[in-house]
Order: C-alpha cells, then sequence, then structure tokens
C-alpha cells in the first residue's frame, strides 16, 4: 500500500490492517488518496500563482510609475527650456550669469522641486492605492485558496481600513516606504540642481541638458520599481499570513524561488522546505528583490465546504476571478460594502443587490445594464465608460500638449541658433578673404614680372646673332666677340635665376592661397555640419511632436473602442496591448486596417483579448503583405490581409481578410500550445506537436464533438429529405457514408443556401462543410458541389487530424471576431464543436493570466 497517498484518519476508519482491505476497499482507498493529493497538489499550485499574480501587479505598477517620470522629466524639461528661451530673448548667451541675472536662478530651481513635488504627491498616492488594492487582493486569493479544501470561517474584518494601513505603514527594513521615496526625491532634486549648475556653468546645449536630466530620473525611477517590488511582496506576505490565521492555519513551509535556484541568496536556499509555526517564521521579503514566499500546511483531512457569508460556494466556483467579480463592483478595497449594496438574508438567495434611492433593487448583471445607459431608475446620472474614457484622455490630451510645448521651445531655440551661426564665422571669413585678395595681387605683380623676364629672354638670340654679324664684318676681334658671348651667356643664366626665384614666389603665394581656400571650405563645411546637427535635433524633436499627436490618434482609437462599455474600459489596456502589436509588425498596413481592428477588438471578450494580447510578440513577426498565400507554415503566418474573399461573401463590409488573419493564428495557437504539457499529453509527434492532435486527449476530446455534429447534421439532412418525400436511410456512425447519407446532404446544404446563392449563408457554413470533407476524407465532400472547405487531396491526405485542426482554427476566428449571426449559426450546426473547443479556449486564456508563451 506505500506506493500511493493515505489519509490517517481513512486508514483508522476501516478498524483492519490494509493487507486485509477488500480489493474494492482497495480501489476506494487509492481513489481517496489520489483525490485528497491532487487537491493538495492544487491548493499549493495556486497559492504559488498567487505570489506570481502579485509580482505581475508589482510590474504592472512599474509600468505606470515609469509613465509618471517620464511625464515629470517633460515637465522639467519644458521649465528649463523656458528658460533658456526668456534668456535668449533678453539678448543673452545660456550661462549660469546670464540664466542667474536675467531670469532667477532660484526661480527655475523652484519650479523644478513643484514638479518634484507633485512627482512624489503622485506616486505616493499611486503606491498606496495600488498595495492596498495588492493586500485586498491576496488577502481574498489567499481565502479563496484554503476554500478549496476546508470550510471557511471568519469575515472581511480583517480588511478594515486600520489594519491595512497599519501593514502598509509598517517600517520594513527601518523605514516606511512613503519615507523612503521622499527622501529619494529630495536626492533627486538636489541632483538635479547640481547638474544644472554645471550645464550653466559650462554652456552646455539643450541635448546636453536633457541627457543629465534623464539620467537623475532614470536612477530615481529604478529606486521606486525597486521599492515596488519588495513593498509588493512585503505586504503580498503580511495579507496572506493574516487571511491564514483568520482561517486557522497554525504551519507553514519556506518555498525558495524555483526551489533555490542561482539567483536565490545562501540564507534562501537554505531554509527552501523547512516548516515553521505560524507567527515564528522568517519575515518576507528577506532582502530587497527577494522571490521566496511560504505555502500553508492545513491537514488533509476535508470536511464539506459550506455555503457562508464570506465566499458563496467556493468550492463550486469554477475560478477565482469569478467569484470575486461582484466583490470588485459592491465592495471598497477595504472589504466594506458601497453604497446602495448589501448581502440579502439567505433565505432569499443572498445574494448581493444594489438598492436605487427609489427602491428599486439591481442584481449584479442588471446594474451593469442600467450602467451603460448611463442612468439609474433613481434618475442620478452616472459617469458611462464613455465620460471616462474621454476625462482620461482629455488629462492625457493636456499632459502631451504641455510636452510639445515644452518641445517647441527648444525648436525655436535650435532655429536661432542656426540663423546665429554663419554670423559666427563671418569676421574670420572676411579676414581670410582679404589674405586671399593679397596673395591674388601678389601672384598678378610676380606674373607680371615673370612676363617681363621671358620678354628679356627670348632677346638674348636676337644679341647673339648681332654679335656675330658684327664678328663676320669684322667689327669685332675674335676676343672681343668671346668676351661679349660670355656676357651674354651670364646675363641669361641672370635672367633664368631671376625668373625662377619670381615663380617660386609666385607659386608660394598661390599655395597659400590653396590653404586659404581650403580654410574657407573648412569654416564653410564646420558651419554646414553645425547646422546639420541643429537640423538633426529639430528633426529629432519635430519626430517627438509628431509621435505625440500620433498618440491622440490612438486616443480616438481608444474612444472609439470603448463606445460607452463599461466592459471594454475595463479591458482598455489589454486592448492597447493588442493595437500596439499590430502597429510594432512591419507587414501590417495600421493606417489601412486601424478602424476595423477597433471594430474587431469591439467584438473580443475578455478571454479573447487576453489571448490577443498574450499573442502580441508572434502578431509582431508574422507576415501580412503576401500576395496570393495564406497559411500558417510552422513558424509565423503568412497571408495577404487584402485578399478579403471571406468578407466579400460575408458582405459585411470589411476591407481587411480577417477571417483568415485570425484562421491562420488560430493554427498557430494550436501549434505553440502542442508543446505544454497542460494542453497535450501525447508530444510524441515532437515539432508537430499540436492541441488539435487526436492522439493527445485534449484534440480527442475535440474530434468526438466535431463527429457528433457532423453526425447529428448528416441525419438532420435525411430527416429533412424524407418529409419531402425521400426515403434515406439515417446512418448510425461515421465508419461508412452511404449515398444517399451524401445525396441527403448536398440537398439539405442546398436548399439551406437556395442553391449557393446565398453567399452569406454559404460562408457560415463553411466551418461545417470544411470539417465535413476534411473527417471523411472527401468521402462526402461538400467543396466538390461549390462550399467552402479544402480539395479532396488535401482532405485525404489530414483526415480527422485535418479536420480538427482547421475546425479549431475557424473556431478561433469566429471566437475573436465573429458577428452575433456566424457565432449563432455555428452554435446551431455545431453545438457540441463549440462546446468543447470554448472550454479549451477558455483554459487557455486563464493559463495565460498567470503564464507567458
Amino acid at each position: 500500500m506505500g506506493d500511493y497517498y493515505v489519509n490517517d484518519a481513512v486508514r483508522k476508519m476501516y478498524g483492519i490492517p490494509l493487507s486485509q482491505l477488500t480489493p474494492e476497499q482497495r480501489r476506494i482507498l487509492r481513489e481517496d488518496g489520489k483525490r485528497r493529493s491532487k487537491l493538495i497538489e492544487e491548493r499549493q499550485k495556486d497559492v504559488m500563482q498567487n505570489n506570481r499574480k502579485a509580482f505581475d501587479d508589482a510590474e504592472k505598477m512599474n509600468r505606470v510609475l515609469s509613465s509618471i517620470y517620464e511625464s515629470c522629466q517633460r515637465a522639467i524639461l519644458a521649465d528649463v527650456a523656458a528658460t533658456q528661451a526668456k534668456v535668449k530673448k533678453a539678448g543673452g548667451e545660456w550661462s549660469y550669469a546670464n540664466q542667474s541675472a536675467l531670469t532667477r536662478s532660484r526661480g527655475l530651481f523652484e519650479q523644478i522641486n513643484n514638479e518634484l513635488v507633485k512627482l512624489g504627491k503622485k506616486e505616493n498616492e499611486y503606491f498606496r492605492k495600488n498595495l492596498t488594492n495588492i493586500y485586498t487582493d491576496q488577502f481574498l486569493r489567499a481565502t479563496y485558496t484554503l476554500g478549496q479544501t476546508q470550510t471557511v470561517k471568519g469575515n472581511f474584518n480583517m480588511l478594515n481600513p486600520r489594519l491595512i494601513e497599519a501593514a502598509l505603514d509598517y517600517p520594513w527594513s527601518g523605514a516606511m516606504f512613503s519615507d523612503r521615496l521622499w527622501l529619494d526625491k529630495d536626492r533627486l532634486g538636489r541632483n538635479l540642481r547640481i547638474g544644472l549648475t554645471q550645464s550653466m556653468i559650462l554652456g552646455e546645449d539643450m541635448d546636453r541638458i536633457a541627457d543629465r536630466i534623464q539620467a537623475n530620473i532614470d536612477t530615481s525611477r529604478y529606486n521606486a520599481m525597486r521599492i515596488a517590488r519588495t513593498e509588493t511582496k512585503r505586504v503580498c506576505y503580511v495579507s496572506q499570513v493574516e487571511a491564514w490565521k483568520a482561517q486557522g492555519v497554525s504551519e507553514v513551509r519556506y518555498m525558495a524561488a524555483n526551489g533555490g535556484d542561482s539567483r536565490s541568496c545562501n540564507l534562501c536556499k537554505a531554509d527552501n522546505g523547512k516548516k515553521y509555526k505560524l507567527g515564528e517564521e522568517p519575515t518576507l521579503p528577506r532582502h530587497p528583490n527577494c522571490r521566496c514566499w511560504y505555502n500553508p500546511v492545513t491537514p488533509d483531512t476535508f470536511g464539506d465546504n459550506e455555503l457562508n457569508e464570506l465566499t458563496g460556494s467556493i468550492r463550486g466556483a469554477e475560478n477565482y476571478d469569478k467569484w470575486k467579480q461582484e466583490y470588485e463592483v459592491a465592495l471598497n478595497p477595504d472589504g466594506s460594502y458601497k453604497p446602495g449594496w448589501k448581502r440579502e438574508s439567505w433565505k432569499d438567495g443572498g445574494r448581493v443587490m444594489y438598492t436605487a434611492a427609489d427602491g428599486k433593487k439591481y442584481t449584479l448583471q442588471e446594474y451593469k445594464e442600467a450602467l451603460k445607459d448611463g442612468i439609474l431608475s433613481d434618475g442620478v446620472k452616472r459617469s458611462t465608460a464613455g465620460d471616462l474614457i474621454r476625462q482620461h484622455i482629455e488629462e492625457d490630451k493636456k499632459e502631451n500638449q504641455m510636452y510639445r510645448d515644452g518641445i517647441s521651445s527648444q525648436i525655436d531655440m535650435q532655429m536661432e541658433e542656426y540663423k546665429k551661426i554663419p554670423s559666427q564665422y563671418a569676421d574670420k571669413l572676411a579676414e581670410i578673404e582679404v589674405k586671399k585678395s593679397q596673395c591674388d595681387d601678389i601672384i598678378a605683380v610676380k606674373k607680371s614680372a615673370i612676363e617681363e623676364l621671358e620678354r628679356e629672354i627670348e632677346k638674348i638670340p636676337d644679341k647673339r646673332a648681332a654679335i656675330y654679324d658684327k664678328l663676320d664684318a669684322k667689327k669685332l676681334t675674335e676676343d672681343e666677340a668671346d668676351s661679349l658671348l660670355d656676357e651674354l651667356r651670364q646675363e641669361r643664366r641672370d635672367l633664368r635665376a631671376r625668373k625662377n626665384s619670381v615663380e617660386d614666389e609666385m607659386y608660394q603665394e598661390h599655395f597659400k592661397k590653396e590653404k586659404l581656400e581650403e580654410d574657407i571650405k573648412r569654416i564653410q563645411k564646420e558651419i554646414r555640419d553645425k547646422q546639420a546637427d541643429i537640423l538633426n535635433t529639430v528633426h529629432k524633436l519635430n519626430t517627438q511632436i509628431s509621435d505625440s499627436l500620433k498618440r491622440e490618434i490612438d486616443y480616438e482609437l481608444d474612444i472609439a473602442y470603448v463606445g460607452d462599455s463599461m466592459d471594454r474600459y475595463d479591458n482598455l489596456e489589454l486592448w492597447r496591448s493588442v493595437r500596439e502589436a499590430h502597429r510594432a509588425c512591419p507587414t501590417f498596413d495600421m493606417d489601412k486596417y486601424k478602424d476595423e481592428l477597433v471594430e474587431m477588438a469591439q467584438r473580443m471578450d475578455k478571454e479573447a483579448l487576453v489571448v490577443q494580447e498574450k499573442m502580441a510578440k508572434y502578431v509582431e513577426k508574422n507576415s501580412y503583405d503576401l500576395k496570393n498565400t495564406g497559411w500558417y507554415n510552422w513558424s509565423k503566418v503568412e497571408m495577404d490581409m487584402s485578399d478579403n474573399h471571406h468578407e466579400k461573401a460575408l458582405k459585411n463590409g470589411l476591407v481587411g481578410s480577417w477571417q483568415t488573419k485570425f484562421h491562420e493564428e488560430g493554427h498557430q495557437i494550436d501549434h505553440i500550445f502542442g508543446k505544454i504539457d497542460d494542453f497535450c499529453d501525447n508530444r510524441s509527434k515532437g515539432f508537430y506537436s499540436c492541441i488539435t492532435n487526436m492522439e493527445c486527449s485534449v484534440g480527442k476530446e475535440m474530434g468526438e464533438a466535431i463527429e457528433k455534429d457532423i453526425l447529428s447534421f448528416i441525419n438532420s439532412a435525411i430527416t429533412h429529405c424524407n418529409k419531402n418525400g425521400d426515403s434515406y436511410k439515417p446512418l448510425k456512425s461515421l465508419a461508412r457514408i452511404s449515398g444517399d447519407a451524401k445525396l441527403a446532404t448536398i440537398k439539405y446544404l442546398n436548399e439551406l443556401t437556395s442553391d449557393r446563392a446565398d453567399t452569406v449563408k454559404k460562408c457560415q457554413l463553411g466551418i461545417l462543410t470544411d470539417a465535413i470533407g476534411c473527417y471523411t476524407k472527401a468521402g462526402l465532400h461538400p467543396f466538390a458541389h461549390g462550399y467552402w472547405g479544402h480539395r479532396a487531396s488535401y482532405c485525404k491526405s489530414v483526415g480527422k487530424n485535418g479536420a480538427v485542426s482547421e475546425t479549431w482554427a475557424t473556431f478561433c476566428a469566429m471566437r475573436v471576431c465573429g458577428s452575433k449571426e456566424e457565432i449563432e449559426e455555428l452554435k446551431r450546426v455545431m453545438p457540441e464543436t463549440w462546446k468543447s473547443m470554448s472550454k479549451v479556449y477558455s483554459k487557455i486564456a486563464t493559463y495565460l493570466l498567470t503564464n507567458n508563451i
């Protein structure tokens, strides 16, 4: 009996040695052990997921904190830019002396200090609000997790504001989180003042100033994010301990992250797996960025989970989020009911109800419906989702406008510098031009002298001839002629020497002139380079303005997406993630399809949005501009978004090929989750493992559902035809499809689609006709009769597995972007398939809430 888990209380219950149990008793005991062991394992996994959820909440906090710091940075840069503009306007250069004299340096520093005070207040308020929510969320999750295996006792008293405040303000590591935040703001302010003073003294440009400011802001932002992670861990630990105390847990087990991996410290590794009495355990976190957690050790004797006022029926709840849903709308973060809300008496069903001023009562769903209209029956106007999103966006627009104003000031300053650059070199260029002109004058004189010397040299032959003529005429003796010729030769040598000297002097001036021209070119290049640097900076600043304006276009998309739906308002961040994934994809034409993307997202519920958000990194790499193709090639989707043949058949007016897009991404999901054990318990196919493979339990269940629906449809077709005078025999299975069944099916399809003239109906039935063709290996092949599907060769090669794969992909398209009419038709003709695949899709969405892919 040692090969499986046995509970001691159950062992004693039999009263005889285990070796003497009957086979039936052994079976019962084994099943009981499996059940108890599974519940304990699931509960431990849930506790780990609760902690992971807290880590995710911390990262969400950090993303918002990052945006708060960015806003502060933009505001400070705008203040500095405005101050610089005042200095320039007053006729001074940006320096410490001029800045002090012309604008009062304390004025700028006071502005910066005011921005840091605003930053600190926002940061502190955001920390307190989110840590309060994390405390409440973790308390409820801890209670819910325990409620899976034991009766929950107690109430929400542990969630009263005073106790939560005390938990938040506990001075972990010697200081409250708020004190550490404000100390960091003081340090940031001091560093910014020092940095700006240095910039003024050095006369640095705006780019260097921006770099200094960003470096200091980044350091402070990192410190705040580290505090967020550490405080989240502490608040998570404190709230869980309070929940466990309330439920009678007396012992906890220390759990180092990943069993004590390479990132764990030696202290955490050493304590991994140790048990502690609750109240005597080491407090968490042990150190900044600690990832460890505790698991409650509870008895394995489980009582019935009674219905009680805290939880309703926890054990019967599908998951934590659905169990907590009513509390999110009815309760304050501290656990108290919001005005108008209370739980009815248990004899009336124990539902949480809202009572309006006129006495009318609303269930949770009725209340949400009334909110959509903006008015409850008491006549009081409530903020609609449209009001909330517009209010939120107006605040963002104001902030963006301030940001753009600051950048515009920087651009004005840069352009002023651009205009001044040529004048900064004017005197130097003029001086060089004067020197260059002097060189030209000297060169001209030298050239004239050379020409004169050349004329003198040209006379030498004539003079020599004259001497010889006189010698021939006996007017000169030979000695006199020789003497004159020697003189003439010396004269020629002297003239040539003088010419060479003058030429050397002239070339020297030419060289000087070339050097001066090079200096002019160098200076002109320096001017162009400086102007180009400024224009490049201006271009970057204009790009920032353009990006800011693009964000405002996105605001309009946000407003369009939300409409007046509170659900979509709650899912706004999910929508933004989906939108940004498509914008990041270089092959997706966002400008062309953005409005239709909004429409598709409006059709998605939260599950679909969660799946789409986690698929973002795949969407970014998919190809949506390849012509004449539409398939998933086992690494990414390749298709043509403009080939909207489905949409044309449906006559829905859409320009994009959304059906194909989400169909192929359905294949992508199939392949991705085929690598995860929770979804594919038979991965023998290696690279080709998919959840739709009927050799794994998920694929088998979906395949069986498809088979039932196909058989049901064929028999419905036979029944229908028989009512009209035919005498076809119904099928008992799809093992062999009779000729009667084939005739009846095509007749019935023809009647449903008005002999295929109704393209809308024909397209809506495409998921069924394609499944029939593949599942029967083209034994019954609607495609051959003009219906949607694959060619016979494909159907024969893929068979049942292909039927499940193609049906799943089309189901994913329907689940994400299908219209109400399409979904209703799918539910009508393939009800078992819809239920089976919806269950798998929900499991995927739930998995992705706490896991990445």
